[in-house]
């Protein structure tokens, strides 16, 4: 007969809630994020490779589930180009563009997927 795990108590409860709070308040810290841009936004990087971050940034469509991001590279004329693999079971497009305020603008590159 398996043996059932007894349930967490309060305690126990309460330190895990305490120590992911804690971790989630020092992430920036712990990656070398600050605030130098002046919006607020965390920076990351150092010396000509300083990226601000912008979660939630890009517009998916319905059709793209995002995966692994394996680069991302932008054009004489801004468009964003980040190319990604998904562990879908249907073949999506693996390359999706945006310009640059994060509106889709099109994807392409099915025979990449996986």
């Amino acid at each position: 007969m398996p043996r059932r795990r007894p349930a967490a108590s309060r305690r126990q409860f309460l330190h895990t809630a305490a120590a992911a709070t804690l971790a989630t308040a020092a992430g920036p810290v712990l990656l070398g994020a600050e605030r130098k841009s002046g919006s607020g936004l965390p920076v990351i990087g150092t010396g000509e490779h300083t990226y601000e971050v912008q979660h939630g940034w890009g517009e998916l469509p319905d059709h793209v589930v995002w995966g692994d991001t394996h680069g991302v590279a932008i054009d004489a004329a801004g468009l964003v180009y980040i190319k990604h693999r998904s562990d879908a079971s249907e073949p999506m497009d693996s390359i999706v563009v945006f310009d640059p305020q994060g509106k889709y603008v099109r994807s392409f590159g099915k025979e990449y997927h996986g």
